[in-house]
């Protein structure tokens, strides 16, 4: 009857956590909680028996029994822990337990974090800075206000995201012989390794091959010294490998808590059927590393851009996993295809902008599961009025919007409109995927209209990609829309182009997740930093003009495949 392992009990402010059990021994156990502030036990059956008490023996019933309902446990935010026992009444022999822990209790700068709001009024001014009335908008609830950002570096060789995580965690770079062996159980050297309070790891695949495992090892070894990890990934993104990649992980530690996203259907009646697709659909698309240090602020850091935690984003060519079964196996007739995809991050050192950002993430992490609806950061309370002149301008600043479309009026939708509408001179666009909303669409044709200099780096064949038939299609559509009025290059390198910024006139740029395709704004949870710096813009330029010499002007229109355009038509807003 002694418990053994911890889990924590997920709680914010302002909700209840609730724990649905039943045995799985195979008998009807006899169990009791109890903790250190009333709990409530509801038993779901005709009755509905519901008990609040510090104590609670009751049964727990065989799942396989479906006539019997399974008891659920409701805690609130003032307990701190509970010890749940059960065993068997017929042979207490077979017995156990855990202990739950309010993961504010186990780790407390979660409290701050989770507390942390902020609502920026930037005064109007006669005299803005450049790209100013653009970057310090008012309207937005799920963005953050603007902060210095004190080094910025672009990761753009494939090579350079991997290291720029790795060697956070590590405290040391790696050899290139560790990543050319592609051996995910090669020596590595933790006698530098910092110590993190926190670490926030987000992506949409987090696959089980040589990237994902050397992860994995990293992230284990700072769980195992006290640290909090949270990983956040898409359900129906990850192999069977993936899941038990990481389920074993977060079973084998009580510091990692893993949620791998997944959207439930809330309509009713005739509309619960489309919502009921949305389940197999809606991606959390965002790619975030972010790392806290209350020893060392100068690891607090952030990695962020399109890159997923994937082999294909780091070796040019298919590495060879056949030593290792447990891992991927890519390559032709084998369990996944291999493409090399051409992307790019960014890395941010900045001790209050990683505690921001992992603030922010957690609006999300912390979300009520059923409604998906996030508490914004943007707070009606302490709205503060800021003069922008105010800001040190000689480093970048930076503003990070979280982005769930169908809970939050697709704020990002329109923070896309607006930076286009306030472009005078030049936009650049980079997105592997093309099919913007009507209304970005429209955006970008007032752009062009009215004499601003708008280019698209995009891919016309996406061969290799998921439903790479079906997005070579939708590419071509909005290149046949748009191609007469913007400059549309086309990525020709043996790779698929991934990356997704966005450069408004010499002034600020938006980085990110997004791709410019109507998911994005419609269904996808996406994230991204607007940064204003004109010097870091005019280095993100000289990396977009890289991209359009490895590429092709499109002249000519396209041609339709029918049953493509078809699908399309039917599913508008899907892809």
């Amino acid at each position: 009857k002694q418990p053994s392992k911890f889990f924590l009990i997920s709680n914010t402010s302002n909700s209840k956590y609730n724990l649905k059990l039943a045995s799985t021994l195979g008998f009807t156990a006899a169990a009791e909680i109890s903790c250190d502030a009333p709990v409530t036990l509801k038993i779901e059956d005709t009755l509905n028996k519901t008990v609040t008490a510090k104590r609670i023996a009751f049964e727990l019933s065989n799942r396989e029994n479906v006539s019997i309902r399974p008891a659920v446990l409701k805690f609130t935010p003032n307990i701190s822990k509970c010890s749940l026992v059960f065993w068997n009444p017929k042979d207490e022999k077979i017995a156990g337990g855990v202990n739950l822990i309010n993961e504010v209790t186990a780790f407390p700068l979660l409290k701050k974090l989770n507390q942390h709001k902020e609502t920026c009024d930037y005064k109007s001014d006669s005299n803005p800075l450049p790209g100013q009335n653009m970057f310090f908008t008012n309207q937005f609830q799920n963005m953050t206000c603007a902060q210095n950002a004190e080094k910025i570096e672009t990761l753009d060789a494939p090579e350079s995201g991997f290291r720029a995580k790795v060697e956070t965690l590590l405290g040391s770079p790696v050899s290139d012989e560790f990543i050319t062996s592609a051996n995910p159980y090669a020596k590595l050297d933790f006698s530098r390794a910092p110590k993190f309070d926190a670490i926030f790891v987000s992506s949409l695949v987090f696959r089980s091959d040589f990237y994902g495992n050397v992860m994995v090892r990293l992230l284990k070894y700072h769980a195992d010294r006290g640290t909090l990890v949270q990983i956040l990934t898409t359900d129906y993104m990850q192999t069977d490998k993936d899941h038990v990649l990481l389920q074993n992980l977060a079973r084998e530690n009580g510091n990692i808590r893993l949620q791998e996203y997944k959207y439930y259907a809330v309509n009713e009646g005739l509309s619960r059927t489309t919502d009921k697709l949305n389940e197999f659909h809606r991606n959390m698309h965002v790619k975030v590393f972010v790392t806290l240090s209350s020893e060392k602020p100068e690891n607090n850091v952030i990695v962020t851009g399109g890159r997923n935690i994937h082999d294909g984003f780091l070796f040019l060519t298919v590495p060879d996993h056949s030593d290792f079964p447990e891992l991927v196996q890519y390559g032709k007739d084998k369990e996944e295809n291999f493409v090399h995809w051409s992307d790019f991050e960014i890395k941010i050192t900045s001790p209050k902008a990683a505690q921001t950002m992992y603030s922010h993430l957690l609006t999300f992490w912390n979300r009520e599961t059923k409604s998906q609806n996030i508490d914004f950061i943007d707070s009606s309370n302490g709205r503060l009025s800021i003069d922008p002149h105010s800001l040190d301008t000689s480093s970048p600043l930076i503003r990070h919007i979280m982005s769930v479309p169908f809970n939050d009026n697709m704020q990002l939708e329109k923070l896309f409109v607006e930076m286009i509408d306030k472009a005078e001179h030049t936009v650049k666009i980079s997105s592997p995927y093309l099919r913007p909303t009507d209304a970005i669409s429209s955006a970008i044709e007032r752009a062009a209209a009215r004499g601003v200099d708008v280019t698209i780096q995009t891919r016309i064949d996406l061969k290799g990609d998921t439903l790479d038939w079906l997005y070579t299609q939708m590419n071509k559509e909005s290149i046949n829309q748009l191609q007469d009025k913007v400059k549309i290059y086309e990525w020709t390198a043996e790779s698929i182009l991934h990356s997704k910024f966005m450069l408004i006139d010499n002034d600020f740029a938006f980085i990110g997740s997004v791709n410019v395709s109507r998911r994005s704004f419609v269904h996808d949870i996406e994230s991204g930093l607007l940064i204003y710096s004109p010097d870091f813009v005019a280095h993100m330029s000289e990396i977009f003009e890289q991209y359009t010499k490895g590429s092709r002007l499109v002249t000519e229109k396209q041609e339709h495949s029918t049953f493509p355009r078809i699908l399309l038509k039917i599913f508008e807003n899907e892809f």
